[in-house]
């Protein structure tokens, strides 16, 4: 079956990336990939507003991507749109700077969503999705947001967004320039470890962990039928090999079943001569 040559626009917070690639199942073979940054986040985090000039670039970077993707030959073409999309007061604002600059239109994505894919899209390469029963951590660190997911083989465990990204951090920490020597003892830097730390600290530990305890029981269940298939086709082919070797046995013997020499009478005393 040929592959699907499909594109993807990722309008994130700081920047905007392209993906061209083809597609068969699970396999993901890139043709083509672009970024340009436009700090769609710049200025965006004491109103939640999207500044008109970020809006603007952004129109303009998915449009330009819709174009290479064409000359790619892409056959279809999707705008996703993460953490300061849905965030933002006038995400429709966006939305129709984009669908005005390339005809487009804009998708915004969940937070559990965007792990969702960022799982998915990490273990189609063989070497990262990792053998059977092997746990994967991905810490996905984004201008917005960063998305944590744990799994196992295919299958996701445990996946939370939480709102800590680079550049929102930067907007309300902003550092010197160059930083200065101790700054990461100062008062704002203290201040913002005090704030991101309850934002992971009281997410729903107990739900996450019955998610993680249930897939890793489901893991076991998984190997241990496996293990059970496996032993009883040893058994089958052990089994298979003594059946010849007893068939041999007997097609070798000089005795038959009744204890004679084929075509003999034969005693197991001594024989006495008349």
């Amino acid at each position: 079956m040929k592959p699907a040559r499909r594109a993807v626009i990722d309008v994130g917070t700081n920047s905007v990336k392209l993906l061209v690639a083809d597609v068969s199942g699970r396999e993901v073979q890139p043709v083509w990939e672009e970024s340009k940054q436009t700090r769609l986040g710049r200025g965006f985090y004491e109103t939640h507003r999207l500044q008109p000039d970020a809006i603007d670039a952004t129109g303009k970077a998915v449009a330009q991507f819709s174009e290479t993707a064409g000359k790619h030959q892409a056959n279809s073409v999707r705008v996703i749109a993460t953490s300061a999309a849905r965030d933002a007061v006038n995400a429709d604002e966006l939305s129709s700077a984009i669908e005005r600059a390339s005809g487009l239109k804009m998708e915004i994505v969940s937070g559990e969503q965007e792990a969702d894919w960022v799982f998915q899209g990490v273990t189609t390469d063989p070497t990262l999705a990792g053998p059977a029963g092997q746990m994967l951590l991905l810490l996905d660190v984004g201008g917005g947001s960063t998305e944590l997911i744990l799994g196992l083989g295919e299958q996701i465990c445990f996946r939370q967004s939480f709102p800590l990204g680079t550049v929102r951090l930067l907007e309300k920490y902003p550092p010197s320039d160059p930083p200065a020597a101790g700054e990461d003892d100062t008062p704002a830097y203290r201040k913002m470890f005090r704030i991101t730390q309850p934002i992971v600290v009281q997410q729903p530990l107990q739900e996450n962990v019955v998610r993680r305890i249930e897939c890793l029981r489901t893991s076991m269940a998984e190997n241990m039928i496996r293990l059970r298939a496996a032993i009883e086709a040893s058994q089958r082919r052990i089994d298979a090999v003594m059946a010849a070797i007893r068939e041999q046995i007997s097609d070798s013997s000089p005795y038959n079943s009744n204890g004679r020499v084929h075509g003999q009478s034969v005693s197991c005393g001594r024989s006495i001569r008349a």
